[in-house]
């Protein structure tokens, strides 16, 4: 997530794939210019997640929402909290939510899935993904918490941008929260429904390469606790 660079597998397995992919260039495969560089593209990355959850969220704000108690109060109205914007349906039983799988998670997390389903090789199941995503749009509710998207206001501010961006220090423990919830409770069934509903917003050349089998709309509703435990 935030620390990829630093994983202990990131470096074996850049080594690994560009062997793989550059068999005649396989001497190259430590020169720290490649290591920068991949690392400097995980930033980019990251950063694209969260700017695209900022963008998302403030897609939520209507334009006749003029004062911030309007703003907090249509966030509110849309169940844009924590934890019930991770529901597809927040205000429904407890087995019947639809964890993971609201609109914003699906909208930030086909970022994600749409640069994956280009590549050559995948190494299982976007556990960190998803719980950067769930990260990203923490931060990006938070900073509307006052009526006023702080974020984009903090731009025109050099240290205001630094204390609000997506940085290690702030949303690191954040996002490994949500990991620790993610990695205990999300079934292989609850995987695929993710990325059957995740491809609706991902570019259909894309899409179609995602490997899962459809689910009818009655599966997603017999599969989710209370949602409880996906904050421990």
């Amino acid at each position: 997530m935030f620390s990829a660079s630093s994983h202990p597998e990131f470096l074996p397995t850049l080594k690994q794939l560009w062997i793989e992919t550059f068999p005649e260039l396989s001497d190259a495969a430590d020169d720290r210019a490649l290591i920068i560089i991949a690392g400097a593209t995980i930033g980019d990355h990251r950063s694209a997640i969260g700017k695209a959850a900022v963008a998302v969220v403030a897609n939520l704000i209507p334009a006749d929402a003029t004062t911030p108690q309007e703003v907090l109060n249509t966030l509110k109205s849309q169940y844009c909290t924590v934890p019930e914007f991770i529901y597809r349906d927040p205000s429904g039983a407890p087995s019947n939510r639809g964890s993971y799988l609201s609109d914003l998670i699906l909208k930030v997390l086909a970022v994600h899935m749409g640069v994956v389903l280009q590549a050559q090789k995948a190494f299982g199941r976007p556990a960190g993904a998803l719980a950067l995503v769930c990260a990203a749009i923490e931060r990006a509710l938070d900073g509307w918490k006052e009526g006023v998207n702080q974020i984009e206001e903090a731009k025109k501010d050099l240290k205001r941008n630094k204390s609000h961006g997506f940085k290690a220090e702030r949303w690191g423990p954040v996002a490994a929260r949500w990991l620790k919830g993610i990695d205990k409770n999300m079934t292989d069934k609850r995987w695929e429904i993710l990325f059957h509903d995740t491809s609706v917003f991902i570019p259909d050349r894309l899409s179609n390469a995602i490997d899962c089998e459809p689910f009818a709309e009655g599966d997603i509703r017999d599969i989710d606790g209370s949602g409880d435990e996906f904050l421990e």
